[in-house]
């Protein structure tokens, strides 16, 4: 089992998984591939034929709490969990800082090549794909890299080219959770955590057809996955082994408890990473926000909803909007094309 090297003076390490370089290649981009709530890395595997053709070198990583990750202590949670918010933003930057330090990490061992201009074209450097709620932690470290020392931050900037947000849910955008945006984990008409995991795993791997995904409203959009819909189009669930593609157990730590943090906290750190001083900071730095065109309302309306504050506030960093095919588990069902997809941002 690959495990990183203790990141910090705490000991954490991550569980991650390396497709090494393309044969013959020696430059080539990286991918660092970060899972989402329940499900952990292993449901990119079906990406990993397709690396290669594409001139791409996958890393899977397991967040804290998943699978042959440091899993959070009982002080780290309560940190999470307190009711002050300064105690709560130093805990969400620390878990964004200790994937940066895996970041720094592995470009050490790995000798994976530094960005490079060729013919006016970006060559080498990494790529960071984070999927759903990985953007809770993912994105805290790509606003905080000032936290870093200096010797840190430049290899930052030698090597981070790209922040994809993949089919992010809208806290992460510091965007207070609306009435209309159904959440499995808060039915109160599921009384059980197994009740909860079972709708969560059918409502997040639905298709639903949005009717006008641009409007900004909800009202553009599907609350209920497609009726009837044709067997490529059920429900992602039927196509893969749950358990061995969760750990449904990481809710009951810290990673439960991340997505309540403040939604202030958030609104921080995400005006940070489209600010002035992070953009002169990190100018080769590109931001893209990518939704799936029949994934969960939440995924749409939130896109729609950056944009809309981006425009209004006026942003210095560009806001990149992208639109992929597929649902929320793209990744599983449209593995080439959603590879594809990604290595043309």
């Amino acid at each position: 089992m690959p495990v990183s090297e203790a990141v910090n003076t705490r000991g954490i390490r991550f569980y991650y998984e390396d497709t090494g370089p393309p044969s013959n290649a020696t430059a080539y981009t990286t991918l660092l591939i970060v899972h989402g709530t329940s499900y952990h890395s292993a449901i990119f595997h079906k990406l990993f034929p397709y690396a290669a053709s594409l001139n791409l070198r996958l890393v899977l990583l397991n967040r804290r709490d998943y699978p042959g990750t440091t899993p959070t202590s009982q002080e780290e949670t309560a940190r999470i969990r307190s009711p002050d918010v300064d105690i709560q933003r130093e805990a969400l930057r620390d878990l964004g800082l200790e994937l940066a330090r895996f970041v720094i990490w592995y470009t050490k061992v790995s000798g994976i090549p530094p960005i490079s201009q060729e013919d006016g074209e970006k060559e080498g450097g990494l790529a960071v794909i984070a999927w759903s709620s990985g953007n809770a932690t993912c994105c805290s470290m790509v606003a905080n890299l000032e936290f870093l020392s200096d010797k840190e931050q430049g290899t930052m900037r030698a090597y981070l080219r790209t922040y994809i947000i993949y089919d992010s849910p809208c806290y992460v955008f510091g965007i207070p959770p609306s009435p209309s945006i159904y959440d499995p984990w808060l039915d109160t008409s599921l009384s059980t955590s197994e009740m909860k995991t079972e709708r969560f795993n059918t409502w997040v791997t639905s298709y639903y057809h949005h009717p006008e995904p641009s409007s900004g409203e909800f009202s553009g959009l599907a609350e209920d996955g497609i009726a009837n819909p044709s067997p490529e189009k059920t429900p992602t669930m039927h196509r893969l082994d749950v358990e061995k593609l969760t750990a449904p157990e990481a809710r009951t730590r810290g990673e439960g408890w991340v997505q309540y943090i403040d939604v202030a906290v958030y609104r921080e750190n995400i005006r940070k990473l489209f600010s002035l001083g992070h953009l002169r900071r990190f100018p080769r730095l590109r931001i893209r926000v990518v939704y799936c065109r029949e994934t969960i309302p939440e995924m749409v309306w939130g896109a729609y909803r950056l944009l809309y504050d981006a425009e209004e506030e006026g942003w210095a960093r560009e806001v990149g909007l992208c639109i992929m095919e597929g649902n929320h588990f793209a990744h599983w069902d449209l593995p080439q094309e959603t590879l594809q997809s990604w290595a043309r941002i």
